[in-house]
């Protein structure tokens, strides 16, 4: 039976830092606490506006179990060997090498932690769910978090185990790569009830002294003055120049198609005197949400973090995340701070990098949730101390068959601070930066699952501190932002720099006097032009209606085989070329009553003869994907389309499958018949949602004949010859190709995403095509409403 006391407190917001030196003081947390467990220590802190999800601070008690993984020997997990660059699409994709461990340790009356053993996964997900049986049981009469959950630290390279790259700048073995403590002591602060809760699994000497020493902070908390940093050197790993120069880079890959959106980084380091100085000074002059401290002494190890990012929120089934992409700094004045506001809100580099993030969120919850549950619900402006933000809310289901570290595995680390797709960027990053990220954009925070509560953060805004031999400390600091084709270097080289700005100030004493600091608010992005009132529309449609919708099946080559569809059923072979936006897709086509059948088209899983491939699946309908680079980096997906126009993809009865091209598969299409592929001549675009014109072509049935859809690509197809018309242009210039069709077969290619949030109804083009397996190629046919809800 869990033991708890709570007390009413006044309005107190950040007392957490003080009332956890107050605990020290007493030996009740930290080193000074060993007679009730470890010297670890967690504070989760929310500042700030409270949510739904930044209503609660918690501060672990002494830890009696903890799990640690370390990064493995070079000989169990090599480093990869460069035989090209991410920046021209030549990514290693055979994943890791070894197993992800994590090491389970007790707190001994000897006062050290010792091993108890040793578990292991193939990935993340599958090495943290062997620490289930480590919990308590549930209380079932308390509510609420409970004691006996995990919390703690993942740092970003355990990307190790949730990306397929391998990766070619590593962590030394050794390296610290994340630590989880068995919590079975909460001190919770309710933030809207205002109320401090000590909440335990049990009655014992800790709990009794916990209580008592609050009792006497409630009289007499006293007042910790933050006292400004010292001024000492710190250094930049990078010149200014050289920042200027990768933007300049990724610029070019992004030119080339590579990826849309890259989320670069720069580290500046220098020696501390105290780190926990350094956290109370962050937490003081810039509140966020989702701000914590962390230190294991034993690893000589600290982290201090403000972080305003939620990556993942669970609560029972329900998940959330809220991306935030799009920035613009604090003014000292009110009429220059409201302008900037709407400059971000008007911008359209920033809105489209947006635009990437939520479709990309919406992505990875679909690799977990039900179909029919993922969907943006929220689009705000959250102006910190010395940012503004533009922020959203992404949600769905979880599926009944998976749990929170499924849905960690879906997630981790966060599309925000990668890029977009996700898998390219993480290859493309590792070669810029060039070292290891260590806890910068990893995550901080908890889940238990017996209970299904979870909360992880982004680790932005944040310092890590090793001590050395002379028990100082060396800190880093990391910021970038992300690049997209539109990007100016020189911009971005000082957003960088001022967003790093507020760690310098805590640490080392840059230039406190010099950052604007605002009042924190949280408001709707006002419409203010043609592309936010379309986004709008966008955010408040009805759902497109699920229709007896099937979870979709992931295959690969020696999964068993399919039986034929019963008439009238259709499944659909959805081809997986890396893209960050395909379960977008795969959710839009299952929600329209389709068995999909998603298989790899790049990588170690893509190589299965197309014989088979089809013999097996038995499809009804096929897409061919969208996914980074050209379509030569996608082999299954050009030989698809190859044999799609000679008319060699038809089904048991010799009648040809409908093949649909998104962006990637649409160019691939276009190769196929001869058609020539090169850069945009009007430049890349990425997140941004353009009028297009349609012809009248049973793709676009019951469609208006100019519509918005959402463009995120590099390259466009050229026409040459006659085996296939265009049915599609943008509508500023009515010249570039933004859809395509053969005239004979049912083989069709749009270059823009139908399926993303920007594109109100594309999901009618993705219904036209699941519904003409038996129709007149190429004509205009009256198509039944299947799709939005009434």
């Amino acid at each position: 039976m869990t033991a708890k006391k709570q007390w009413p407190v006044d309005d107190k917001d950040g007392f957490a830092p003080t009332l956890l030196e107050f605990l020290r003081e007493l030996g009740l947390i930290g080193t000074s606490a060993s007679d009730y467990g470890g010297p670890d220590e967690l504070l989760l802190q929310s500042s700030g506006p409270i949510s739904v999800d930044s209503n609660f601070t918690f501060i672990a008690g002494p830890p009696t179990i903890r799990i640690i993984s370390q990064q493995p020997s070079r000989i169990r997990q090599p480093e990869a060997i460069s035989n090209g660059s991410a920046l021209h699409g030549e990514i290693n994709l055979t994943g890791p090498k070894s197993t992800c461990d994590w090491r389970i340790e007790q707190w001994e009356e000897g006062r050290k932690w010792n091993k108890r053993v040793t578990v292991k996964g193939d990935d993340l997900s599958s090495a943290l769910r062997e620490m289930n049986h480590l919990l308590p049981n549930l209380d079932s009469n308390s509510d609420g978090l409970q004691p006996g959950c995990f919390a703690g630290l993942l740092t970003y390279d355990l990307v190790q185990w949730t990306e397929p790259v391998q990766l070619q700048h590593l962590p030394p073995a050794g390296a610290l790569l994340g630590t989880l403590l068995r919590v079975d002591r909460w001190i919770i602060h309710d933030r809207s009830e205002g109320t401090i809760s000590v909440v335990t699994t049990h009655h014992d000497e800790w709990f009794e002294k916990c209580c008592q020493g609050i009792d006497n902070w409630q009289t007499t908390p006293g007042i910790h003055q933050q006292s400004l940093a010292e001024k000492a050197a710190f250094d930049s790993t990078i010149l200014d120049e050289e920042h200027s120069a990768i933007v300049d880079t990724v610029r070019d890959a992004i030119r080339d198609g590579q990826f849309y959106q890259l989320n670069y980084g720069r580290i500046w380091s220098g020696r501390l005197q105290d780190p926990w100085g350094v956290f109370k000074r962050l937490v003081a002059s810039n509140p966020a949400p989702y701000s914590g401290w962390l230190n294991i002494p034993d690893y000589d190890y600290s982290l201090a973090s403000v972080s305003p990012e939620l990556l993942l929120s669970m609560n029972g089934n329900e998940l959330s995340t809220r991306p935030i992409k799009g920035t613009r700094p604090r003014a000292r004045s009110r009429d220059r701070d409201l302008a900037l506001k709407r400059e971000l809100a008007a911008s359209r580099k920033e809105v489209s990098e947006h635009m990437m993030l939520v479709d990309l969120e919406r992505n990875d919850l679909g690799k977990v949730c039900a179909v029919g549950s993922v969907r943006w619900h929220d689009w705000r402006i959250e102006s910190h101390p010395t940012v503004h933000h533009l922020v959203s809310d992404v949600r769905g289901r979880l599926r009944d068959d998976l749990d929170g570290w499924d849905a960690l595995q879906a997630m981790f680390p966060g599309g925000s601070i990668t890029g977009c797709p996700k898998t390219a960027t993480i290859a493309a990053i590792d070669e810029l930066e060039a070292t290891p990220r260590r806890a910068w954009t990893g995550s901080l925070g908890f889940y238990d699952p017996r209970s299904g509560q979870a909360c992880w953060n982004i680790l932005i805004r944040t310092l890590e501190a090793e001590s050395g031999l002379l028990g100082d400390w060396l800190g880093k600091v990391q910021a970038g932002g992300g690049l997209v084709f539109e990007s100016n270097s020189l911009q971005e080289v000082e957003e960088a720099k001022w967003k790093a700005q507020a760690l310098l100030d805590a640490a080392w004493g840059s230039s406190a006097s010099k950052i604007p600091q605002g009042e924190m608010s949280i408001e709707p992005v006002p419409i203010l032009n043609a592309e936010t009132k379309a986004l709008h529309k966008s955010l408040n449609s009805k759902p497109q209606a699920c229709i007896a919708p099937a979870e979709p099946i992931e295959w690969k080559s020696g999964d068993p085989r399919f039986a034929p569809v019963n008439e009238g059923e259709r499944r659909l072979l959805f081809i997986d070329n890396l893209d960050s936006f395909s379960w977008n897709i795969v959710h839009a086509c299952a929600q329209l009553g389709t068995e999909v059948i998603v298989v790899e088209g790049r990588g170690e899983k893509s190589t299965v003869e197309i014989e088979n491939l089809l013999s097996a699946i038995m499809p009804t309908h096929i897409i061919l994907g969208p996914g980074p680079g050209w379509p030569e980096n996608c082999q299954l997906t050009q030989q698809l389309a190859q044999f799609a126009l000679k008319g060699e993809i038809v089904d048991s009865n010799k009648n040809p499958i409908p093949l649909l091209g998104i962006c990637l598969g649409h160019q691939a299409i276009g190769e196929a018949a001869g058609w020539k592929l090169l850069p945009s001549p009007s430049g890349a675009v990425h997140g941004v949602a353009v009028e297009m014109n349609f012809e009248n072509d049973a793709l676009f049935a019951r469609m208006e004949s100019q519509q918005r859809m959402m463009r995120y690509h590099s390259l466009i197809v050229e026409p040459k010859g006659e085996q296939l018309k265009v049915i599609a242009t943008d509508a500023e210039t009515n010249s570039l190709v933004m859809g395509i069709a053969h005239h004979d077969l049912p083989v069709w290619g749009v270059q823009f995403h139908p399926e993303s949030c920007g594109s109100a109804d594309g999901w009618m083009i993705l219904e036209n095509f699941l519904v003409t397996a038996n129709r007149t190629v190429g004509q205009s046919v009256e198509v039944p409403l299947l799709g939005r809800g009434a």
